[in-house]
């Protein structure tokens, strides 16, 4: 039976939990609020899929608006996000259904950590701190807030949650409980590489350096793996492979071909913003020309970048607790506390990497493969985030099996106040440079509600034509071809069944030439005229749009997305694996939350 100052303890830790994750998502609370940048832009995404699946009962492969028709984007960027967006967006509004996605993953991402800390510090404060400082992190809320990177907020946060659950599984003594935090593991770790490509392509280099490491624990077997866990490892890896085999196999096609890869082969550094060695390192928010200027025209104000001082302060405490206790710390653990050692010694070198990757371009100039894949600097931060969290946890594994956070409870206590102070105070900063920003907008077509969604095609451009069209895929018309071409724009229909179809239109030529069109230049999208397909000497592009050499007469032009028959199984049998995935995802953690054994007691660690 609990007593009442149990009691109280409770309530005061279910206050200081939902908290931790309100408290950054205040700002969204009204959904008639608005963000700069590329806010509208996300919020029209999911606007979109969620109409076009309450009209059709299945997602958009290509985006089709008044202005623009074969918009690929679908295929390559946000690939699960936004699917597993729009039935709430259907339902609700692409509002209502961004701000509960937002909530639901920054809940989820704070409850990992908190579950990952509560197995390696045991110690409380200790544990809310980190979990507190990850939710709050300054640039996740640049993303949010200030850039409105909607799908890089969401894979970062992913990421982060899928190595603390990760973390989780390593630590924990149920094996229940540890093939069910592995298999949440797996699946964030997916959901990071399907929402956003350039934090994919970083993940899977941590990745691939997290197996090496722990590699040869695995072969010597001095790293048990059993056969059945080896299996659900094999099917878990397997039914993640199914899922992103779509985005894969287009990427291996077209990503060297994309426009989006041909931006730049440099990476973008704002120095006289967050880019300097001040500003990656600053305690708090700092971004030197909106502090100077204010809000103005110059591009993104209070672009803050810093990286998380919390973790890397609780890092290197933990690296001092371990050098003062280094004689205490077990020796017998063999090989496995030698991969705990070598993940540690990994994350803190990628962290140093990243970290003089995003401030010096001398050293990117030596990684510039990387550039069309990340191109800004500042977006690195989020993965020296993320080898801190990794560095964090490993050297606390250590700290807490040689007893140090009890030895030097009173030091720890120290360094643990001051970084909740620091992370406080960070916030509330953060939060007053968002609300700067903040905007009321009238977006109906956003709301819940119906009547509106109509102007989704009508009133929007799909600016990222611009990324996701494929130019050599089509010669260029020269400025004469160019200047003398009609123009035809093939209509798209507005509301009902018709939402997102395209229609043919007529043209009448009374001499040969050149008939300018609508559909963005993609290999998938086929025009046909009269109902077959012209020689391609009789297709080319103006602009990035294609055009289409025509003899004299009346014409009848559609236009037909056909992607290869190889990336349609495959995407069939992604969307298959997603349900089966949700299904057993649900069904697992409702087992898990309200049917599962309460834990054994841990015993103390030693004076």
């Amino acid at each position: 039976m609990r007593t009442p100052s149990q009691s109280a303890k409770n309530i005061f830790q279910g206050v200081a939990y939902v908290t931790a994750v309100v408290a950054p998502l205040l700002l969204l609370m009204d959904p008639s609020a608005s963000f700069p940048e590329d806010w509208s832009h996300h919020l029209w995404m999911i606007g979109y899929y969620g109409e076009y699946f309450r009209q059709h009962g299945d997602m958009p492969v290509v985006m089709n608006i008044a202005s623009v028709v074969g918009v690929a984007q679908p295929v390559f960027y946000g690939y699960l996000l936004y699917p597993l967006l729009a039935p709430l967006s259907a339902i609700l509004g692409a509002a209502w259904a961004l701000r509960i996605g937002v909530a639901l993953i920054t809940t989820v991402q704070f409850c990992a950590v908190l579950t990952a800390g509560r197995n390696i510090f045991r110690n409380a404060a200790l544990n809310y701190t980190v979990a507190a400082s990850v939710v709050w992190a300054t640039y996740s809320l640049t993303n949010l807030y200030n850039r409105g990177a909607i799908a890089e907020y969401f894979a970062t946060a992913s990421l982060v949650t899928a190595v603390a659950f990760a973390a989780a599984m390593a630590t924990e003594t149920s094996s229940a409980r540890r093939y069910f935090f592995g298999w949440l593991a797996g699946c964030f770790l997916v959901l990071t590489v399907g929402a956003h490509p350039p934090t994919a392509v970083l993940t899977s280099a941590f990745m691939v350096l997290v197996g090496l490491c722990a590699a040869p624990g695995v072969f010597t077997g001095q790293l048990k793996v059993t056969r059945r866990t080896a299996a659900l490892l094999g099917a878990a890896a397997g039914l993640g492979a199914i899922i992103l085999a779509p985005w894969v196999y287009a990427c291996h096609l077209f990503s060297d071909k994309l426009s989006v890869a041909q931006i730049s082969r440099t990476f973008f550094f704002c120095f006289e913003r967050c880019d300097s060695l001040w500003g990656r390192f600053a305690p708090f928010p700092y971004d030197l020309q909106s502090t100077e200027s204010g809000i103005t025209d110059f591009g993104t104000a209070y672009l803050e970048a810093p990286i998380n001082v919390v973790l890397l302060a609780i890092a290197v405490w933990n690296l001092e607790l371990l050098r003062r206790a280094r004689k205490q710390i077990p020796s017998a653990a063999g090989l496995r506390f030698s991969v705990i050692e070598t993940l540690l010694a990994l994350a803190l070198a990628w962290f140093l990497f990243l970290a003089a990757l995003s401030v010096s371009p001398s050293v990117a100039d030596n990684f510039r493969f990387f550039a069309p894949y990340v191109q800004y600097a500042y977006r690195l931060v989020s993965h020296c985030n993320v080898a801190l969290l990794v560095a964090v946890f490993t050297s606390g594994v250590l700290v807490a099996k040689g007893g140090g956070y009890h030895r030097f409870r009173h030091e720890t206590n120290v360094v643990i106040a001051a970084c909740l102070a620091t992370a406080v105070l960070g916030l509330l900063i953060k939060l007053q440079h968002a609300g700067v920003v903040t905007r009321q907008h009238d977006t109906p077509e956003f709301a819940f509600g119906n009547d509106h969604r109509a102007k989704l095609i009508s009133q929007r451009h799909a600016q990222l034509v611009e990324a996701y069209d494929v130019p050599t895929f089509a010669p260029s018309l020269d400025k004469t071809e160019a200047d003398h071409a009609l123009t035809i724009a093939l209509p798209v229909g507005m509301a009902g069944a018709a939402f997102g179809k395209v229609g043919s239109a007529k043209i009448e030529l009374k001499k040969p030439g050149w008939v300018g069109t609508n559909v963005a230049v993609f290999p998938w999208t086929k025009l046909l005229v009269n109902g077959e397909e012209l020689p391609a000497v009789q297709t080319a592009r103006k602009d990035r749009f294609f055009a289409l050499h025509l003899p004299q007469g009346t014409h009848d032009i559609q236009a037909v997305f056909q992607p290869d028959r190889w990336w349609v199984l495959l995407h069939r049998l992604s969307q298959i694996t997603v349900m089966i995935v949700l299904a057993i995802s649900t069904a697992w953690a409702v087992l898990h939350l309200f049917f599962r054994p309460r834990p054994a007691p841990r015993s103390h660690p030693t004076r």
